[in-house]
């Protein structure tokens, strides 16, 4: 007998619009699941890991109510002697493509919630949140069509259809707790931890069922009158999405099904009895429940026995203990860096720290409720904000130190903490104060801190020392700044006159040098000039002294040169009266015919 509520399939009728919308709706599915784990991947959140993991499981049931009609199409359609060994083949086959993706969906889910239980959650910023709140509700918005539109197809051919219509309503309802979650996690941070154990266990639970439904169809006999059913009808859905009255749905369903009957006055009288001991049985569970405590990866315990602490740490797993009230568990932050603020006060918003934006800190500007620390002068004032990263000491002597020895060992450190601001800026100026090393400044502080929580046993690990902003009050900052402003002004200007004097005398160096070189090339040439005419009137006394007439005839030579140079001459040979020679500039020699002498001028 099948599990299929009482509504048998026509399977020898088209399956008209149904089929379409469901490929739709399936290829929506998957695109969304992948959608939702590409998101929590970016923003680490296990929440949306457990929506996408609800959504492969609705693929799931939508492509088995698909395949399911395919086979019954082919089946309907052989009417040979071994349709009953192909039919048990089909369904063979069918109910090991539907087992396959459903173990992958809960061995997922049962990985999802062990990291759940390791996972630190993550604060999103508000864009982030309101990206998916806004993507869920579409999401919502879409299943909720088609599960809508799936109510009006026809039924009688797809005996799956109620099935995949409540697992679209489970899609959707997964979806608003998602987006609900994501908004509430803003002013209450569980919330969304607590949806992804909710949606989780949901997945795992409705998963459970399919396998056990596979498992069943895969062992029931197979005749050749029925009807092939893909395994994805789900009791769970049936009871708690189908109607708004769960209830009413689980009556009529043991009614419909098994005969029993839960509105007679029999059953009416059975549960009074039965509720007394059935109540006192739940609160007994509940109360025995409490005998374990998980402590989580970044803490660290101690058991208590009737308000006696033992001196024993607790490392992070499942712990027992005595019920409520007889025993307790304190659990400590041990396996996480604290933060402190010392010299001012402001609200962390842990979002922006995780995207590691970049603050701007400007001295006029109020970004935090600060105090201000007197300096040496005694009529100065500076606002420091520093921040201390602690942590509580992870051997198990500090860690029982930390537990036992100081009631508030926060309190105590940070009490602390301004009395070594105080003590490290009374004896210096503010000038010392401004431009003195940071790092020195903070070193100086962690280290104090450091021997503070040893010598007090607080148990306390100071890990680092953060200078935020180092600054004169904002109520005086602006003279402040005139001042520093003025120092710039007047480092630039002494700057800039060193410069332009620098630049003034390498050119007065430059010019004198090219002076003093051409004064030095000049002399050289004068020199050089003088010792030429000095030597040449040295030769030519020399040479008069040798040959006086020689020396004569050659300076009338080159007298003569010069006087008829350029000019037009005619030689006349005494040996040869009728020839005159023409001695022209260029030097060529031309003979003349007696006709054309001529005397010259």
């Amino acid at each position: 007998m099948s599990d299929t509520p009482d509504r048998s399939p026509d399977t020898k009728s088209s399956s008209g619009s149904a089929e379409p919308m469901l490929r739709s709706a399936l290829w929506c599915v998957g695109i969304a699941a992948v959608t939702a784990f590409a998101y929590a991947f970016q923003i680490e959140s296990g929440l949306f890991r457990a929506a996408g993991l609800e959504l492969c499981l609705c693929a799931t049931a939508i492509w088995a109510a698909l395949d399911a009609a395919k086979s019954r199409r082919r089946l309907d359609a052989d009417d040979s002697a071994n349709a009953l060994a192909k039919k048990r083949e089909t369904s063979a086959v069918h109910h090991l493509f539907v087992a396959a993706p459903t173990v992958a969906v809960l061995v997922f889910s049962v990985l999802s919630l062990l990291s759940q239980l390791v996972e630190i959650p993550r604060a999103q910023s508000q864009q982030q949140v309101i990206g998916g709140a806004i993507a869920a509700v579409l999401a919502a918005s879409l299943w909720t069509v088609f599960a809508r539109s799936l109510r009006q197809a026809e039924r009688n051919v797809f005996p799956e259809l109620f099935a995949v219509r409540d697992a679209l309503s489970e899609a959707r309802l997964a979806a608003l707790v998602s987006g609900g979650a994501l908004l509430i996690a803003t002013v209450y941070r569980p919330a969304e931890s607590w949806a992804a154990w909710a949606i989780s266990i949901w997945t795992l639970a409705v998963g459970t069922e399919q396998l056990l439904r596979v498992l069943a169809g895969w062992f029931r006999p197979i005749t050749r009158d029925e009807p092939l059913v893909a395994p994805v009808h789900s009791l769970l859905r049936e009871v708690f999405l189908s109607t708004t009255n769960p209830v009413g749905a689980l009556f009529d369903i043991a009614e419909s099904r098994f005969g029993l009957s839960l509105r007679s006055s029999w059953t009416i009288r059975f549960f009074r009895r039965s509720i007394l001991p059935i109540s006192i049985g739940c609160v007994l569970i509940v109360w025995l429940a409490t005998c374990f405590v998980v402590i989580e990866p970044h803490q660290a315990g101690l058991r208590e026995r009737f308000g006696v602490a033992e001196r024993t740490k607790l490392e992070p797993g499942l712990h027992t203990k005595l019920p409520w009230p007889f025993g307790t568990i304190r659990r400590y932050p041990a396996g996480v860096v604290q933060t402190m603020q010392v010299g001012f006060e402001e609200a962390i918003d842990e979002s922006l720290v995780s995207l590691d934006q970049e603050r701007l800190l400007l001295w006029t500007k109020p970004h935090a409720q600060e105090f201000s620390l007197v300096l040496g002068s005694e009529t100065e004032l500076v606002a420091i904000n520093a921040i201390i990263y602690f942590q509580i000491a992870e051997d198990v002597e500090g860690f029982l130190k930390h537990a036992f020895a100081t009631s508030n060992p926060q309190s105590a450190l940070e009490a602390f903490a301004y009395r070594v601001l105080m003590e490290e800026t009374r004896s210096a100026t503010l000038d010392e104060i401004l431009s003195r090393g940071r790092d020195d400044f903070a070193e100086t502080i962690r280290r104090r801190l450091s021997e503070y929580s040893a010598a007090n046993d607080l148990g306390l690990e100071i890990v680092d020392v953060a200078l935020i902003n180092l600054h004169p009050p904002v109520q005086v900052a602006t003279n402040y700044l005139d001042v520093v402003n003025a120092e710039l002004d007047s480092s630039r200007v002494v700057t800039t006159a060193k410069g332009e004097a620098s630049k003034q005398v390498l050119d007065a160096e430059t010019e004198s040098g090219l002076r003093v070189a051409t004064a030095k090339v000049d002399a050289a040439k004068r020199v050089s000039e003088a010792g030429r005419e000095s030597a040449e009137f040295l030769a030519v006394g020399e040479a008069y002294a040798a040959a006086p007439e020689t020396y004569r005839l050659r300076l009338w030579f080159e007298a003569f040169e010069r006087v008829l140079f350029g000019r037009r001459l005619f030689v006349i040979d005494a040996a040869l009266p009728n020839v005159i020679f023409d001695e022209r500039a260029d030097g060529a020699n031309t003979s003349l015919p007696n006709a054309a002498i001529s005397t010259t001028p």
